[in-house]
């Protein structure tokens, strides 16, 4: 990472990535100092399309009394 806004050069973000289902990922920010079964607060996001090069996860949030889906699309830019 470069950093950029607030974020120095050389900042990371520990994080915790579980598969379920094989289209589901669960993750979460790991704080310094805990352990990822200590922290129970993350997010879900289910992956609604794979290609070689290119994939989305969709995750739905709460907005405004309603949910509303997010969706991320993903592709290859760099070397195949």
């Amino acid at each position: 990472m470069s950093g950029g806004g607030t974020c120095g050069a050389g900042y990371t973000q520990p994080i915790k990535i579980d598969v379920v289902s094989g289209n589901t990922f669960n993750f979460k920010k790991i704080a310094a100092g805990t352990k990822a079964k200590q922290n129970t607060v993350g997010y879900t996001l289910t992956l609604t399309n794979q290609t070689t090069d290119q994939f989305s996860l969709e995750q739905n949030i709460p907005f405004d009394g309603e949910n509303v889906r997010v969706v991320y699309n993903f592709e290859r830019t760099g070397m195949k």
